[in-house]
């Protein structure tokens, strides 16, 4: 089962891609450079593509809540909400 997991809460952020048979299949840092809201959607759309995976076959959404920016929580589940 594959997990989706994003930390949007601290300005280094960070998607993971776990499965739950062989582990961590792969991750990115959300840099401190552009918000997470500019890296977001091209650094998970990446990372998918990295491990041959489509949006479709994710099982489970993990999602930061805290604590942190209120702003940044805001971004990472709206963005999980969206997928």
């Amino acid at each position: 089962m594959l997990t989706l997991a994003i930390d949007t809460s601290t300005p280094v952020g960070g998607i993971s891609l776990f499965d739950s048979d062989s582990g961590l299949k792969g991750e990115v840092r959300l840099g401190t450079g552009r918000t997470h809201s500019e890296q977001i959607m091209k650094s998970t759309d990446f990372l998918l593509n990295h491990c041959s995976t489509g949006f479709n076959e994710i099982d489970f959404y993990t999602i930061a809540i805290g604590p942190g920016s209120f702003t940044g929580l805001r971004v990472g589940l709206s963005t999980v909400k969206g997928l």
